[in-house]
């Protein structure tokens, strides 16, 4: 996000907590001292908060590149390092790199196989994935195939971390139905830097359902990574926080980046083209309309194709959502003048440079055999391993897990992380209802419990929105949302012989420095009665 001088240059600005633990006098706590001494909740242990305490750095970019000066980059599959009859396998280093992303300034990077963003995988349904994953980093890592129905070894369970010179191999069954997914760092408090880094990358599934809908493919079928970031005037990443710093509300950058390019401009034709539209963000929330007031057709969210498309004139997606959306350029005039460019846009934007994400130039006639179907995918279809049919009288439980700032860190019922503590123990087939509560005003909390798929039962006491018909897997709670979800917990699909993280899994904010401070939970999915 940015402010506008007299000059017209714009300053950069993150959304930070005004640091009070840090004033003369006051000593704050380390997450050790707050478990072993009980001091959540405690009257004398409440902090004040900002909510909206704006910080200005002395050696931040001031001259931002001009929107719409560089080609959208389109992401091509890894090929795998080889391949059996029932598996590809990969081979990907976590290390540093320089990307090109303000014009004249290189960018230091962490990336897988020091790309940024990272590669993107393309795997098919019921064709095993084996990656090993070498880190040639000076931190910690761990990698979550984030959307992924795979046993616990192989989530990237928050504590199960990859030191600096070892390696790792995860399994990745494939038997879901076609989605897109991303795989990024989640190591234990230090996800929000890593990821803010450079460690993310995309994975698609694609399946033969899929393949024979009619919907845009290749060359127009289109993967969009949007995040944004606050860079230093050298052109590195400007992160104003410190790992461990349980203060902060996050960061907001000033510079939105699609595929890695800042406010890119693609090159279309006069035909339809299938989005699939990846919030990488640690923090940003995006409310998605294009400039000339056609709308968008959601066809998928998190879990794959939705039974019916939806048309929307504008689309919130919070930080780890994913929404695949068709939009038809052929009411756009071909040509290269203003009238021939569509805009996509932010519609929660706080700040001139972050209300524009890209944009499309039509300036070519094709022809087009595509079209939305009426019905896309329906629900004898949509059953797969994490979508099994059941209603909410199914249910043998609810759950409510409250998500809220509380004595300094981001809570779950009041709680911060610790990996000794369960908090739910479902059993494999069961049915229940997970009731999601942001009481905290104008924060806002994405929720994404690993393992699972789930509907939407109400928002609010009301249908969830249209577009969150299909099966989720990460919900956008706003402030004071209440969100009720119906979930069938799946059979955990270990590969091999158990490791100790085998049945467990995170519940967590995705807004990335909540989760770090530590707005984590997780639950252990014992075998079938």
């Amino acid at each position: 996000m940015g402010t506008s001088t007299p000059s017209g240059v714009f300053v950069a600005v993150a959304w930070a907590k005004g640091r009070t633990e840090m004033q003369a006098g006051r000593r704050r706590f380390t997450r050790r001292e707050v478990l072993g001494l009980g001091l959540l909740g405690a009257a004398a242990f409440a902090l004040p908060l900002e909510r909206s305490a704006r910080t200005k750095f002395g050696d931040q970019l001031e001259k931002l590149p001009p929107p719409f000066g560089a080609e959208l980059p389109i992401p091509k599959p890894l090929p795998p390092t080889r391949a059996s009859a029932t598996t590809d396998f990969y081979n990907i280093t976590m290390k540093k790199g320089t990307a090109s992303i303000i014009p004249g300034l290189p960018t230091p990077i962490w990336g897988y196989n020091g790309q940024f963003p990272g590669p993107m995988i393309s795997a098919r349904k019921g064709r095993r994935v084996s990656m090993t994953v070498t880190n040639d980093l000076p931190e910690n890592t761990a990698l979550h195939m984030h959307g992924a129905y795979v046993d616990g070894d192989s989530d990237g369970y928050p504590e199960d971390k990859m030191p600096p010179g070892g390696a790792k191999t995860y399994v990745f069954p494939n038997r879901q139905n076609a989605r897109t997914q991303w795989f990024h760092d989640h190591v234990a408090h230090h996800t929000a830097t890593n990821v803010y880094k450079g460690l993310a990358g995309l994975y698609l599934i694609g399946d033969e359902f899929e393949d024979n809908l009619p919907l845009p493919k290749g060359q127009f079928d289109v993967p969009l990574v949007v995040q944004d970031r606050l860079f230093h005037a050298d052109g590195r990443f400007l992160y104003p926080f410190e790992a461990d710093d349980h203060s902060t509300n996050g960061v907001e950058g000033d510079v939105i980046l699609v595929n890695g390019k800042p406010w890119p401009k693609m090159t279309v034709a006069n035909r339809s083209y299938r989005l699939r539209i990846l919030n990488g963000s640690n923090a940003r929330v995006y409310g998605l309309a294009l400039s000339n007031g056609q709308p968008l057709t959601v066809i998928g969210s998190e879990g794959g194709l939705l039974e019916r498309p939806v048309r929307v004139r504008s689309l919130p997606i919070s930080p780890g959502e994913r929404y695949e959306v068709v939009v038809n350029f052929a009411g756009v005039p071909v040509g290269t003048g203003p009238e021939s460019r569509v805009t996509l846009e932010n519609l929660r934007a706080d700040e001139e440079t972050t209300r524009e994400i890209m944009r499309f130039d039509v300036a070519r006639r094709a022809s087009d055999d595509s079209t939305v179907p009426a019905v896309l995918r329906p629900a004898k279809d949509q059953i797969d391993d994490t979508h099994q049919p059941c209603v909410e009288a199914d249910a043998v439980r609810t759950r409510t897990w409250v998500f809220k700032r509380t004595g300094g860190f981001w809570t779950v019922n009041g709680k911060i992380w610790d990996a000794r503590r369960v908090d739910a123990r479902p059993r494999e087939g069961d049915v229940e209802v997970w009731e999601f509560v942001n009481n905290g005003g104008g924060w806002i909390h994405p929720i994404h419990p690993h393992l699972v798929n789930f509907k939407i039962l109400t928002r609010n006491g009301r249908p969830p929105h249209p577009w969150e018909s299909g099966y989720k897997e990460t919900v956008f709670l706003d402030g004071n949302d209440r969100v009720r979800v119906l979930i069938k917990f799946p059979k955990v699909p270990i590969e091999g012989t158990p490791g100790p993280y085998a049945r467990k899994f995170p519940i967590h904010c995705h807004h990335i420095e909540h989760e770090d401070h530590d707005m984590m939970a997780q639950f252990e999915v014992s075998g079938a009665a």
